[in-house]
């Protein structure tokens, strides 16, 4: 048990890493985590070492955590990337609404409209624009604040993989 929980612990620890790709690592690792318990409560009972099922439990645990960070910014970026798109669909329907003088004038009723309604209808879709175009900035930058945090975190768990890791070695796994 224990070398099976080794063995699903490593691969999982190493699919864990891969960008876009971590959170598959829970597939194996959580199996890893189980197999690692019954491995230490089988040679505890049996009195043998339970060396590789402890080194299978904490390789499987760092790559549970690695591969649940990975689920978490990929849901903030999917909840960022909603909002944005929701954000600029209003926008765009704000718009289509204030260009109704506009539509009227290109469509050959421009007796039906004052020049009057035709320049409030172009400062609107103007303001409308620089709304719009302000929606983009805001986007960009909360996609771009998204990023880096999702950089900062990944960082972060390959620092926390690695010291463990470290830990692993020098316990003589």
């Amino acid at each position: 048990m224990g070398v099976v929980s080794l063995v699903l612990g490593l691969v999982g620890l190493i699919i864990s890493f891969i960008p876009c790709l971590g959170a598959y690592g829970l597939v194996l690792t959580i199996p890893g985590v189980i197999f690692g318990v019954i491995g230490m409560m089988k040679a505890k009972g049996a009195n043998e070492g339970k060396g590789l099922a402890i080194g299978g439990l904490v390789v499987s645990l760092i790559g549970t955590a690695i591969a649940i960070i990975w689920c978490v910014l990929m849901k903030k970026t999917v909840d960022v990337i909603d909002d944005a798109a929701k954000e600029y669909q209003k926008s765009v329907e704000q718009s289509k609404s204030s260009s109704s003088a506009l539509d009227k004038a290109l469509s050959g009723k421009a007796n039906e409209i004052t020049l009057g309604e035709m320049a409030k209808g172009a400062e609107k879709m103007l303001s409308e624009t620089d709304k719009m175009n302000k929606d983009i900035d805001n986007m960009k930058r909360q996609a771009d604040e998204a990023i880096g945090d999702m950089k900062r975190q990944a960082d972060e768990a390959k620092k926390k993989a690695g010291e463990a890791l470290n830990q692993l070695k020098s316990l003589g796994f």
